[in-house]
């Protein structure tokens, strides 16, 4: 079994973003921008968004975490989505999740600019990535895709089972497989006979939150395992979907953490970039069609 050093790799991709970063600046006179919209101080919301402002001024990306108070309500969040999207010195915007009960995800995502929309969660940027068409795609996702592309170049022909039907990872995780050539299988809660279906994947992406779905010796030797799973351990601490300790018959498995988390924000970061490029006069900076972007 060899562990994928997902923090490893993010660098890598950080420090392609910041030579990206440096050819825009210098001809749009000033950084790439991106809006994080934060609601309440939800202790894990805090931390997930002060990271991506860390990472972004590694690089050179201008990330500004704008906080809403929870006495706000969702109209309040709209209109201010609503004056970045006309804002052209703003390359990308996220609303950072989760939200308080009661509010309209699907609604305020959908009030996000397709062309601003970094997180890659518009109806219009996921129907684009199923036609084989998008730019800006999910995060997590395309995390997981570079990762894949670091240990095994070509992954045409393999069976990949992503478990977990969310639209953030399990939706766009099968597209993105289905693009690569993997004949791809979606298990959810209701899947009868998921550990025959885990048996039988060359390629297993988890993404339930759960640590008790997948048992670890499920997996068939030489196959490839990815935890995108986040929960919390008795002492608090986080783990994911699999105990990767317990998967010595794996060929190569993530961690968590370590994984695919550092991944996730680099591709957030990337998106910034490519939303910026394609949105100003640093269009001709790089080539959106070469397979770095496709």
């Amino acid at each position: 079994m060899k562990l994928i050093d997902g923090k490893s790799i993010s660098l890598t991709v950080l420090d392609e973003c910041k030579s990206m970063v440096t050819q825009i600046t210098r001809v749009i006179k000033r950084s790439p921008k991106l809006i994080v919209y934060r609601v309440g101080d939800h202790t894990a919301s805090i931390i997930y968004t002060e990271t991506k402002q860390k990472a972004g001024q590694k690089i050179g990306v201008d990330v500004e975490i704008k906080i809403i108070l929870l006495e706000k309500n969702q109209d309040d969040l709209i209109g201010m989505i609503e004056r970045d999207n006309m804002d052209d010195d703003i390359d990308g915007i996220i609303v950072q999740l989760p939200l308080p009960p009661g509010w309209n995800v699907h609604q305020i995502i959908n009030t996000i600019d397709p062309k601003k929309d970094v997180d890659g969660l518009t109806d219009w940027n996921m129907g684009r990535l199923a036609s084989g068409k998008c730019l800006l795609r999910p995060c997590t996702p395309r995390g997981v895709v570079c990762l894949l592309k670091r240990i095994q170049p070509n992954l045409k022909g393999l069976d990949a089972l992503v478990v977990g039907k969310s639209s953030i990872v399990g939706k766009p995780m099968a597209l993105e497989l289905l693009s690569l050539g993997c004949t791809v299988t979606i298990a959810h809660k209701a899947t009868k006979n998921l550990k025959q279906k885990v048996e039988g994947a060359d390629l297993v992406v988890s993404a339930t939150g759960n640590p008790n779905v997948i048992d670890p010796q499920w997996f068939k030797p030489s196959s490839i395992v990815i935890d995108v799973g986040i929960s919390r351990n008795d002492k608090g601490g986080i783990r994911g979907d699999i105990d990767h300790q317990l998967c010595n018959q794996v060929s190569y498995i993530t961690p968590v953490p370590g994984g695919v988390g550092p991944m996730t924000v680099a591709m957030l970061l990337r998106n910034v970039i490519l939303a910026c490029v394609h949105r100003t006069d640093a269009i001709n900076i790089l080539d959106l069609t070469s397979e770095d972007f496709t």
